[in-house]
């Protein structure tokens, strides 16, 4: 096996580790999902692989079609749990969005389909990042750092092997900078003095 097998390998694994990690946490009380962003998400996520895949290869996309299988067991662990919540109007629109790069696929390219894509990613990241920043308890850090290092093996990876910068390299840097940015916000000195606010 060589190095352009291994990384992708390498970030797929670590993805579904970061799953793992989170749906642990979020039984143990210590993540707080939102089941319509993870709706979302593992619809975005499938298409993602599938447009990624089209500009590369398979192997190349491993990561992401991990993150299609992590992001739908996300969704339908806290549907189990109980913690369903409908879809907001921001949401939905979200949504429709998706929907068009389905039909700009159709007409166009996979590329272009995967720039609205990386678009929606950003966009979807929103709602987090901010509560997140009002509330550094509603995460951990460790998976975000897991899944933020997969994208960077993947980034690493797709402008190794091919092509460099190209279209190819949008989502993979769009994704580790959208996750890299969580954990400094849920630090435990952040937790600590939130915490000292409440009291």
């Amino acid at each position: 096996m060589d190095i352009s097998t291994v990384l992708p390998v390498s970030a797929a694994l670590l993805h579904i580790s970061g799953f793992v990690l989170y749906n642990v946490q979020t039984k143990l009380g210590k993540s707080d999902p939102n089941p319509a962003s993870w709706f979302l998400w593992a619809f975005f996520a499938t298409l993602n692989a599938l447009s990624f895949r089209a500009m590369n290869d398979t192997i190349a996309a491993l990561q992401f079609f991990a993150g299609s299988v992590g992001c739908t067991a996300t969704f339908l662990y806290v549907l189990v749990i109980g913690r369903f919540k409908w879809p907001t109007r921001r949401e939905w629109v979200v949504l429709a969005v998706g929907l068009v790069s389905i039909f700009v696929w159709y007409q166009f390219t996979a590329t272009v389909a995967n720039m609205i894509l990386a678009g929606i990613l950003l966009w979807s990241f929103e709602p987090t990042l901010r509560g997140v920043w009002e509330n550094p308890m509603k995460e951990k850090a460790t998976a975000w750092y897991l899944w933020a290092i997969a994208f960077l093996i993947t980034a690493v990876n797709t402008y190794t092997y091919k092509g460099g910068w190209t279209l190819s390299m949008v989502l993979p840097v769009l994704g580790f900078l959208c996750h890299v940015v969580i954990p400094p916000l849920c630090t435990e000195e952040r937790k600590y003095r939130f915490e000292a606010r409440q009291i």
